[in-house]
Protein backbone atom coordinates (compact mmCIF):
# COMPACT_ATOMS: atom_id res chain seq x y z
CA UNK A 1 0.00 0.00 0.00
CA UNK A 2 1.42 3.57 -0.49
CA UNK A 3 0.01 7.24 1.13
CA UNK A 4 1.05 10.28 -1.12
CA UNK A 5 1.20 13.49 0.16
CA UNK A 6 3.47 16.59 -0.82
CA UNK A 7 6.43 16.05 1.74
CA UNK A 8 5.98 12.47 3.49
CA UNK A 9 5.48 9.15 1.61
CA UNK A 10 4.97 5.96 2.72
CA UNK A 11 5.03 2.81 0.28
CA UNK A 12 4.82 -1.47 1.50
CA UNK A 13 4.57 -3.68 -0.96
CA UNK A 14 4.11 -7.59 0.53
CA UNK A 15 4.01 -11.16 -0.70
CA UNK A 16 1.74 -13.97 1.34
CA UNK A 17 3.51 -18.12 1.43
CA UNK A 18 1.50 -20.23 2.53
CA UNK A 19 2.04 -24.24 1.87
CA UNK A 20 2.38 -27.35 3.22
CA UNK A 21 5.06 -29.99 2.08
CA UNK A 22 3.34 -33.75 2.80
CA UNK A 23 5.67 -36.51 3.89
CA UNK A 24 8.41 -34.50 4.04
CA UNK A 25 9.86 -37.01 6.22
CA UNK A 26 7.79 -39.90 6.11
CA UNK A 27 3.86 -40.87 5.57
CA UNK A 28 1.92 -38.57 7.50
CA UNK A 29 5.03 -36.16 8.58
CA UNK A 30 4.08 -32.78 6.60
CA UNK A 31 6.26 -29.16 6.84
CA UNK A 32 4.24 -27.22 7.15
CA UNK A 33 5.21 -22.90 6.22
CA UNK A 34 2.96 -19.64 6.53
CA UNK A 35 5.21 -16.37 6.36
CA UNK A 36 4.74 -12.65 5.23
CA UNK A 37 7.23 -11.18 3.20
CA UNK A 38 7.00 -6.97 3.29
CA UNK A 39 9.63 -4.31 2.62
CA UNK A 40 9.12 -0.45 3.97
CA UNK A 41 10.41 2.51 2.36
CA UNK A 42 9.63 6.17 3.52
CA UNK A 43 10.28 9.65 2.37
CA UNK A 44 12.34 10.03 5.27
CA UNK A 45 13.61 7.81 8.60
CA UNK A 46 11.86 8.74 11.84
CA UNK A 47 14.65 8.15 14.72
CA UNK A 48 15.95 4.67 14.90
CA UNK A 49 11.86 3.08 15.06
CA UNK A 50 11.80 3.61 11.74
CA UNK A 51 14.80 3.69 9.14
CA UNK A 52 14.02 5.22 5.49
CA UNK A 53 14.11 1.56 4.14
CA UNK A 54 13.66 -1.71 6.20
CA UNK A 55 12.21 -5.44 5.75
CA UNK A 56 9.64 -6.06 7.77
CA UNK A 57 8.91 -9.79 7.14
CA UNK A 58 6.75 -12.47 9.25
CA UNK A 59 7.48 -16.09 9.98
CA UNK A 60 4.10 -17.06 11.27
CA UNK A 61 4.81 -20.78 11.24
CA UNK A 62 7.66 -23.57 10.15
CA UNK A 63 6.71 -26.32 11.89
CA UNK A 64 6.98 -30.20 11.72
CA UNK A 65 3.70 -31.64 12.37
CA UNK A 66 1.86 -34.82 12.69
CA UNK A 67 -1.34 -35.28 12.34
CA UNK A 68 -2.96 -37.77 10.35
CA UNK A 69 -7.00 -37.71 10.89
CA UNK A 70 -7.43 -41.45 11.58
CA UNK A 71 -4.36 -41.40 14.41
CA UNK A 72 -4.94 -41.38 17.92
CA UNK A 73 -1.94 -39.42 18.84
CA UNK A 74 -0.99 -35.85 17.17
CA UNK A 75 2.31 -33.41 17.62
CA UNK A 76 3.72 -30.50 15.64
CA UNK A 77 7.19 -29.27 16.97
CA UNK A 78 9.19 -25.82 15.91
CA UNK A 79 6.83 -22.57 15.23
CA UNK A 80 4.10 -23.97 16.05
CA UNK A 81 0.41 -22.40 15.04
CA UNK A 82 -2.25 -24.97 15.75
CA UNK A 83 -5.99 -25.30 14.85
CA UNK A 84 -6.92 -27.12 17.93
CA UNK A 85 -5.64 -23.66 20.04
CA UNK A 86 -6.64 -20.56 18.47
CA UNK A 87 -6.33 -19.04 21.44
CA UNK A 88 -2.77 -19.19 22.21
CA UNK A 89 -1.04 -18.08 19.24
CA UNK A 90 2.28 -18.61 17.51
CA UNK A 91 5.11 -20.27 20.08
CA UNK A 92 8.45 -21.91 19.41
CA UNK A 93 8.39 -25.10 21.18
CA UNK A 94 6.02 -28.43 20.84
CA UNK A 95 2.44 -29.58 21.01
CA UNK A 96 1.27 -32.87 21.60
CA UNK A 97 -2.53 -34.37 22.02
CA UNK A 98 -4.08 -37.34 22.72
CA UNK A 99 -7.83 -38.90 21.56
CA UNK A 100 -9.73 -40.25 24.27
CA UNK A 101 -12.62 -41.35 23.09
CA UNK A 102 -14.25 -40.51 19.36
CA UNK A 103 -13.87 -36.76 18.78
CA UNK A 104 -12.40 -36.10 22.35
CA UNK A 105 -8.81 -35.00 22.34
CA UNK A 106 -6.36 -33.46 25.47
CA UNK A 107 -3.90 -31.90 24.76
CA UNK A 108 -0.35 -29.71 26.04
CA UNK A 109 1.72 -27.18 24.76
CA UNK A 110 4.94 -25.08 26.04
CA UNK A 111 7.76 -23.05 23.83
CA UNK A 112 8.63 -19.52 23.89
CA UNK A 113 6.60 -16.38 22.19
CA UNK A 114 8.47 -14.75 19.39
CA UNK A 115 8.76 -11.04 19.45
CA UNK A 116 5.95 -9.84 18.33
CA UNK A 117 8.03 -7.05 16.19
CA UNK A 118 10.25 -8.95 14.47
CA UNK A 119 8.61 -12.61 14.98
CA UNK A 120 12.58 -13.24 15.58
CA UNK A 121 12.54 -16.37 18.54
CA UNK A 122 13.36 -14.89 21.75
CA UNK A 123 13.36 -16.10 25.19
CA UNK A 124 11.68 -13.40 27.09
CA UNK A 125 8.41 -14.94 27.45
CA UNK A 126 7.66 -18.00 28.07
CA UNK A 127 3.86 -20.06 27.30
CA UNK A 128 2.41 -22.91 28.67
CA UNK A 129 -1.08 -24.06 28.67
CA UNK A 130 -3.26 -27.15 28.40
CA UNK A 131 -6.58 -27.70 25.93
CA UNK A 132 -9.38 -30.00 25.19
CA UNK A 133 -11.20 -30.67 22.25
CA UNK A 134 -13.85 -32.16 20.35
CA UNK A 135 -15.94 -32.51 17.46
CA UNK A 136 -19.24 -34.28 16.26
CA UNK A 137 -21.15 -34.60 12.76
CA UNK A 138 -20.04 -33.94 9.70
CA UNK A 139 -18.46 -30.25 8.21
CA UNK A 140 -20.64 -28.47 6.33
CA UNK A 141 -23.89 -30.73 7.73
CA UNK A 142 -24.59 -31.53 10.98
CA UNK A 143 -21.45 -30.37 12.78
CA UNK A 144 -20.39 -29.21 16.26
CA UNK A 145 -16.63 -28.33 17.26
CA UNK A 146 -15.62 -26.53 20.57
CA UNK A 147 -12.40 -25.97 22.36
CA UNK A 148 -11.26 -24.62 25.54
CA UNK A 149 -7.61 -23.73 26.74
CA UNK A 150 -5.87 -22.73 29.54
CA UNK A 151 -2.79 -20.43 28.41
CA UNK A 152 -0.05 -19.01 30.47
CA UNK A 153 2.41 -16.53 29.17
CA UNK A 154 5.93 -15.96 32.03
CA UNK A 155 8.60 -14.09 32.05
CA UNK A 156 11.78 -14.18 34.90
CA UNK A 157 9.44 -11.71 37.26
CA UNK A 158 6.29 -13.67 37.18
CA UNK A 159 3.07 -14.38 35.04
CA UNK A 160 2.55 -12.21 32.30
CA UNK A 161 -0.85 -13.06 30.99
CA UNK A 162 -3.48 -16.28 32.43
CA UNK A 163 -6.66 -16.89 30.51
CA UNK A 164 -9.19 -19.11 29.31
CA UNK A 165 -9.76 -19.22 25.80
CA UNK A 166 -13.30 -21.04 24.32
CA UNK A 167 -14.29 -21.27 20.63
CA UNK A 168 -16.90 -22.87 19.49
CA UNK A 169 -18.49 -23.38 15.60
CA UNK A 170 -21.53 -25.53 14.22
CA UNK A 171 -22.92 -25.88 10.82
CA UNK A 172 -26.66 -26.16 11.49
CA UNK A 173 -27.00 -27.45 7.83
CA UNK A 174 -25.15 -26.63 4.50
CA UNK A 175 -26.59 -23.21 4.53
CA UNK A 176 -26.48 -22.19 7.97
CA UNK A 177 -23.65 -21.80 10.13
CA UNK A 178 -22.33 -20.44 13.89
CA UNK A 179 -18.92 -19.66 15.28
CA UNK A 180 -17.93 -17.86 18.68
CA UNK A 181 -14.80 -17.11 20.75
CA UNK A 182 -14.64 -16.00 24.02
CA UNK A 183 -11.49 -14.87 26.29
CA UNK A 184 -11.06 -14.51 30.15
CA UNK A 185 -7.89 -13.21 31.74
CA UNK A 186 -7.42 -14.46 35.07
CA UNK A 187 -5.75 -11.96 37.30
CA UNK A 188 -3.51 -12.02 40.46
CA UNK A 189 -0.59 -10.47 41.67
CA UNK A 190 0.37 -7.51 40.36
CA UNK A 191 -2.21 -7.88 37.10
CA UNK A 192 -5.15 -8.01 39.63
CA UNK A 193 -4.01 -4.70 41.15
CA UNK A 194 -3.87 -3.05 37.50
CA UNK A 195 -7.02 -4.15 36.36
CA UNK A 196 -8.85 -3.75 39.83
CA UNK A 197 -10.71 -7.22 39.56
CA UNK A 198 -9.97 -11.06 39.48
CA UNK A 199 -11.41 -11.99 36.45
CA UNK A 200 -11.64 -10.02 32.83
CA UNK A 201 -13.64 -10.76 30.12
CA UNK A 202 -11.02 -9.69 27.35
CA UNK A 203 -12.37 -11.00 24.16
CA UNK A 204 -15.62 -11.99 22.56
CA UNK A 205 -16.62 -13.00 19.08
CA UNK A 206 -19.55 -13.94 17.30
CA UNK A 207 -20.33 -14.69 13.77
CA UNK A 208 -23.42 -16.35 11.66
CA UNK A 209 -22.56 -17.53 8.17
CA UNK A 210 -25.47 -17.87 5.82
CA UNK A 211 -25.08 -19.51 2.20
CA UNK A 212 -27.70 -17.39 0.38
CA UNK A 213 -27.01 -18.47 -2.69
CA UNK A 214 -24.62 -20.78 -4.79
CA UNK A 215 -22.31 -17.70 -5.91
CA UNK A 216 -23.26 -15.73 -2.32
CA UNK A 217 -22.22 -16.33 1.31
CA UNK A 218 -23.25 -13.74 4.07
CA UNK A 219 -21.47 -13.19 6.62
CA UNK A 220 -22.26 -11.10 10.08
CA UNK A 221 -19.94 -10.73 12.66
CA UNK A 222 -19.76 -8.65 16.05
CA UNK A 223 -16.05 -8.42 17.10
CA UNK A 224 -15.54 -6.85 20.83
CA UNK A 225 -11.94 -6.63 22.48
CA UNK A 226 -10.14 -5.03 25.47
CA UNK A 227 -6.62 -4.64 25.90
CA UNK A 228 -4.94 -6.99 28.43
CA UNK A 229 -2.81 -6.36 31.36
CA UNK A 230 0.73 -7.95 30.25
CA UNK A 231 4.61 -7.86 30.93
CA UNK A 232 4.90 -5.20 28.16
CA UNK A 233 2.76 -2.66 28.94
CA UNK A 234 2.91 -3.47 33.12
CA UNK A 235 4.95 -0.07 33.69
CA UNK A 236 2.85 2.31 31.44
CA UNK A 237 0.22 4.70 33.34
CA UNK A 238 -3.13 3.84 33.24
CA UNK A 239 -3.86 6.92 31.24
CA UNK A 240 -1.96 5.26 28.68
CA UNK A 241 -3.54 1.78 27.97
CA UNK A 242 -7.54 2.02 26.27
CA UNK A 243 -9.08 -1.35 28.82
CA UNK A 244 -12.45 -0.63 27.57
CA UNK A 245 -14.35 -2.69 25.43
CA UNK A 246 -13.80 -1.80 21.77
CA UNK A 247 -17.27 -3.50 20.03
CA UNK A 248 -17.51 -3.66 16.29
CA UNK A 249 -20.00 -5.34 13.97
CA UNK A 250 -19.46 -6.26 10.21
CA UNK A 251 -21.21 -7.88 7.63
CA UNK A 252 -19.44 -9.31 4.51
CA UNK A 253 -20.69 -10.39 1.29
CA UNK A 254 -18.45 -13.30 -1.05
Amino acid sequence: RATDAPEVWFSEPALRARFTVPDVIARGFDLRVDGTLRHQTRSRPYGDLAPESEWRSRVHQVALVYLPPAAAFHWSVGRVLHQATPGAGWFDGALAEARLAGGLWLGAFGGFEPSWRTSEPSGDVRKAGVFARHAAGTAGRRYIEASLAAVGQYTDDGPSREYLHLAARADLDRRLGLHTSWELDLNRDWRRDRAGESITLSGVFAGLRWHARPQLDLNLDYDGRRTPWTAENRTLADSLIHDALRQGVRLRGR
